[in-house]
């Protein structure tokens, strides 16, 4: 039983994987169901056994990137007791354009949203939405809890603060996504954080 989970798993996955490459090659509306299982060397059927159709297919795309990124946050901001915590957390996600070859598919594959159908647009842009607002609240939590410890500042809101953060690092993160973000910035983001880190550090330290 065990192995046969296995192996359904590595066929969903491949499917993905597959599947996000030749929508990027072919295009969203010009990628069918069979073409990606004659690429993949499977059933049509096999297909369906995971999937719906490729609209299906192209949302777990999405979810799936979701999943990692969210997850992501919660390993990185699990320790509240280091100063660098938040620092290597962002510059993992500013880093991600640069070195995660799955990343820098997704957002290839993003550019042409344009052509998908309405629904399958607002379901994926909600997904981003909800993923903001997880991460937000990921980093509220972070920070309270560094102000339990004594590591940061007790007088302020850590949601507001955890708004501040999130917006400019996604916006960040954005620019860098679309080569916009210069090289210099890369280099020399930590006198950014050590902002940040003199802000929020705790008036007792």
């Amino acid at each position: 039983m065990r192995r046969t989970r296995e192996q359904a798993e590595k066929t969903r996955s491949q499917v993905l994987d597959t599947s996000l490459d030749m929508f990027i090659e072919n295009g969203f509306s010009k990628t069918s169901l069979t073409s990606i299982a004659h690429r993949l060397g499977v059933t049509k059927g096999a297909i369906y056994w995971h999937f719906k159709n490729k609209e299906d297919i192209l949302l777990h795309i999405v979810k799936r990137h979701c999943g990692l990124v969210l997850q992501d946050a919660v390993n990185s901001l699990a320790d509240s007791q280091s100063d660098d915590t938040l620092y290597s957390f962002y510059e993992m996600v500013l880093d991600r354009p640069i070195s995660d070859e799955c990343y820098v598919k997704l957002y290839r594959l993003l550019r042409e949203n344009h052509k998908w159908p309405e629904e399958i647009r607002t379901a994926i842009f909600k997904m981003f939405d909800d993923v903001l607002y997880h991460e937000r609240s990921i980093v509220t939590d972070y920070i309270s809890r560094a102000q339990e410890s004594g590591m940061m500042r007790g007088d302020i809101e850590a949601e507001k603060v955890a708004v501040v953060i999130t917006s400019i690092f996604n916006g960040l993160g954005m620019l860098q996504t679309n080569g916009r973000l210069p090289d210099e910035f890369l280099k020399y983001n930590k006198l950014l954080f050590d902002s940040f880190s003199r802000t929020l550090a705790s008036l007792k330290l």
